[in-house]
């Protein structure tokens, strides 16, 4: 008797570094990937604003949230993405961000004590994957978390 494998469900992600940490946004959830525009900041903010496709969207420096170091010289890229209201965020990465499919059961979410009080507090899930041979930690951030800091750091100004 042949056992039939049942398939697992799984999320595809797009993932990226961000120091020794490695993040990650959901796939359908991303817009586009493309060089990285000229960014306007005023100052050492953690938001600037660029252009893309013909309409002005924020651009969240990540390196600076959670890092302390902005990394506007060195991104190459800027993942676009879009929130469940429709609006276009950016974040700048400086490699091309790598595209995975991860078993759901993997993914889990990370307790709102541990996420209010830790610097990295726009992520909301976590999984662990095997690349060679190597276990590595991905923080997933929801569009909803990305939205939620912009407007803390908007009323900040």
């Amino acid at each position: 008797m042949l056992k039939t494998k049942v398939k697992e469900a799984t999320l595809k992600i797009l993932t990226f570094p961000l120091g020794n940490l490695f993040l990650a946004v959901k796939l359908e959830g991303v817009k586009k990937v493309i060089p990285v525009p000229a960014i306007a900041k005023s100052g050492n903010k953690l938001l600037g604003i660029t252009n893309f496709e013909d309409q002005e969207i924020i651009v969240v420096d990540l390196h600076q949230r959670i890092l302390n170091a902005s990394n506007a010289i060195a991104s190459r890229y800027l993942i676009v993405i879009q929130s469940e209201l429709q609006a276009l965020y950016g974040i700048p990465v400086i490699s091309l961000p790598e595209m995975l499919e991860v078993p759901i059961s993997t993914i889990h979410p990370i307790p709102d004590d541990y996420r209010n009080h830790d610097t990295l507090g726009i992520a909301d899930r976590v999984t662990q994957i095997s690349v060679m041979d190597k276990t590595r930690t991905i923080f997933l951030l929801s569009s909803g978390s990305i939205v939620n800091f912009i407007r803390k750091e908007k009323s900040g100004y």
